[in-house]
């Protein structure tokens, strides 16, 4: 049969599912010898779910192609060892919980709000190589220019720890620092605050 296809003397469509299967038989037979009995049951399992999942009644053939494609897929990913679910929740973002971030004292909803990663440390050993002393002047510089009478903080220098987080929600933006940056493991260049020196009155 598949000569007087080749010699264009059958349409190719003639060729249907169980007539494609049969044609495996003498191939089947010079490898294992002749055939003491075969069951097409399984085979015909296969046939009747193609023929329901295919509904193309224009390009049925691509339709099948597609659905064969999907299936075969959708099996080799469940045969291996590793959880598909797994690798995915490492694409999906993290999810958020009460814990995940700290809302103002003030107990304002609109106020800023500290987001994770948490971490307490020393003042003199402040992550990503913030040095101590300038830490403490800019706190100190904050704090009498938010002061209503302009007064210094007392104490101020006596800090021995400090209560840092990796981001802050502030007036509808999001504060990224190197902390939450080296979290998730960020690598790319932009999206960065710069912190510089400037002159101020």
């Amino acid at each position: 049969m598949l000569r007087e296809i080749d010699a264009k003397r059958i349409h190719p469509g003639i060729l249907k599912p169980v007539q494609h299967y049969l044609s495996h038989i003498v191939y089947m037979i010079k490898q294992q010898g002749v055939l003491r009995a075969y069951s097409a049951r399984s085979m015909e399992r296969s046939i009747g779910k193609y023929k329901k999942l295919i509904k193309s009644k224009v390009n049925a053939g691509a339709n099948a192609g597609n659905i064969l494609e999907r299936l075969t897929t959708r099996n080799h990913i469940n045969s291996q060892s590793w959880s598909v679910q797994t690798e995915l929740d490492l694409l999906t973002p993290r999810s958020y919980a009460e814990n995940s971030y700290k809302n103002n004292p003030s107990g304002e909803a609109g106020d800023p709000q500290l987001w994770e990663p948490f971490q307490d440390c020393l003042v003199t050993s402040l992550p990503a190589g913030v040095d101590c002393r300038f830490f403490l002047k800019a706190l100190l510089k904050y704090y009498r220019r938010t002061e209503v009478n302009g007064a210094s903080i007392v104490g101020i220098d006596s800090f021995d720890s400090i209560y840092i987080a990796g981001r802050a929600w502030a007036y509808n933006n999001v504060y990224t620092s190197t902390l939450y940056k080296n979290y998730i493991s960020e690598r790319r260049r932009g999206n960065n605050y710069i912190m510089f020196t400037a002159s101020y009155l």
